[in-house]
């Protein structure tokens, strides 16, 4: 008995339309670039159903509608954060261009056939649109060659986006000390959006524990990181010198400079001083 049902069952499933209407794919992506444009697919099975319609929603909100037996077959609905490419629709996807932050939300795909049977299937997914960044990080402040103690200072900048960048230092691909790091909150740079940068800087003293390479170098890079999207990096590799490079020596020298130069000024400023004392004496 139990033979002929499993047999049975077996028969049933190659029957045309006994396995009704399926919805077997909805493509929505995590995220979407601010400005872009993007598909969304919606793939289905009809079986051996007659389709009856394609709904396509925004937070429950209509705005695309695929009837084969209306005339015209795509019908569009106004909704904010939603501009619809119609020439690139059809009943298996909706295009969206020029993506803003409004077209953030979710969106879900119904299908429905025909009688006898009038099923309705439907799927969902979640898009939000982010700004990514317009560049890579970049590292600025730096000096190609530092003395032992001396202290190593770094800048880096992260491209604009929204939301910011997070910025993380690495030190020989250690994560850099929380006291090394000099932080600051991100800066909106466009009202178009709002777009963010975001810097945040490192500081540390020249020790030849990080300078272990075969050629005197310590390897620092920083990483932005917006939302899950892939992190960008940038990379520095200045060396320890034993003794002053061309580089060093100007820097020493202009230093120099300052320094003399500012004596001599006060110098001058105490001269006038006591002149105009003597004056008011005599």
């Amino acid at each position: 008995m139990a033979d002929y049902l499993i047999q049975g069952l077996a028969l049933l499933m190659f029957l045309p339309g006994l396995l009704g209407l399926e919805l077997t794919e909805l493509t929505v992506p995590s995220h979407a670039n601010l400005g872009h444009s993007i598909t969304l697919y919606c793939w289905f099975n009809l079986d051996a159903n007659k389709l009856y319609s394609v709904k396509w929603y925004k937070d429950e909100f209509e705005f695309f509608r695929f009837m084969p037996a209306n005339k015209p077959e795509m019908q569009v609905f106004p909704l904010a954060g939603i501009m619809l490419d119609e020439s690139q629709s059809d009943m298996n996807k909706v295009s969206l261009a020029e993506l803003n932050f409004n077209s953030s939300g979710n969106y879900r795909c119904e299908v429905s056939t025909e009688a006898p049977n009038f099923e309705t299937r439907f799927k969902s997914s979640n898009m939000t649109v982010l700004a990514y960044p317009d560049r890579s990080p970049v590292i600025s402040g730096t000096q190609a060659h530092y003395l032992p103690g001396d202290y190593i200072t770094a800048n880096c900048t992260s491209g604009q986006s929204n939301p910011p960048a997070e910025l993380e230092w690495l030190i020989n691909g250690a994560k850099a000390d929380t006291w090394f790091l000099e932080k600051s909150e991100p800066l909106e740079t466009s009202s178009r959006g709002p777009l963010f940068t975001h810097s945040l800087g490192l500081r540390f003293q020249a020790h030849k524990r990080y300078f272990q390479s075969v050629d005197s170098t310590v390897h620092l890079r920083c990483t932005a990181r917006v939302a899950d999207l892939q992190p960008q990096h940038v990379d520095f590799y200045p060396h320890l010198s034993t003794h002053l490079t061309n580089e060093k020596l100007a820097q020493e020298i202009h230093a120099s400079q300052g320094t003399a130069l500012h004596t001599q000024g006060a110098v001058q400023l105490l001269m006038m001083l006591l002149s105009h004392s003597l004056l008011n004496m005599l």
